[in-house]
């Protein structure tokens, strides 16, 4: 297993140039922040294994907000799916992005290095967990377990680790954005994010 070198603009104004500062992201709407201040209360105060389905339920609540988005933080990339930073907590406790999708483009089979919570914003994602298992052998192997269409509204928390392994992939004709929020300081070191188990 390695970790995902994170290409797909990484610090995230569109352009693939890296975020330089903490706080609000340029173009920010105050929605993004207001949502950011609800997360530092919850990662202070409630239990790790609690924060991810906590903060997913939190992003329910924005996902129906008009303009939640700049328009920079909107745009698609060529290659892979784009990623843009809105908002770097500045004690570096989480981050909260928002990756645009083109038809077509997806993420490999991946864990993550920290919690995290996802939710649809526009258009529809197919999301397919896997599990890890041995078949008696002394290898590991990864095998989807369930798959799901994602449509606007629809938010979930994942855990650290190989026990939330999944795939994300925009299967449908349409361009698609979701918001995500990982319990990392992905300014300093975006690569360190996922684990990727297969391409």
């Amino acid at each position: 297993m390695r970790s995902e070198r994170q290409q797909e603009n990484p610090g995230g104004a569109g352009t693939g140039q890296p975020a330089r500062r903490y706080g609000a992201a340029a173009g920010s709407r105050p929605a993004i922040i207001d949502f950011a201040t609800r997360i530092a209360t919850l990662a202070e105060t409630l239990r790790p294994e609690e924060v991810p389905g906590a903060v997913a339920g939190e992003l329910r609540g924005i996902l129906a907000l008009p303009e939640l988005l700049d328009p920079a933080q909107r745009l698609p990339q060529e290659a892979t799916y784009a990623r843009h930073v809105l908002y770097a907590d500045p004690l570096r406790r989480f981050t909260i992005l928002s990756l645009v999708w083109r038809p077509g483009q997806g993420t490999p089979v991946h864990g993550h290095t920290a919690w995290g919570a996802m939710g649809v914003y526009e258009g529809e994602l197919t999301v397919t967990n896997y599990k890890l298992t041995t078949n008696g052998l002394p290898v590991l192997e990864c095998h989807p377990a369930q798959s799901l269409r994602a449509g606007p509204g629809l938010a979930a928390g994942v855990l650290p680790g190989l026990d939330d392994i999944h795939r994300i992939t925009n299967e449908s004709g349409q361009a698609a954005i979701s918001i995500h929020v990982y319990g990392k300081d992905l300014l300093q070191d975006p690569a360190s994010l996922n684990i990727v188990l297969s391409h």
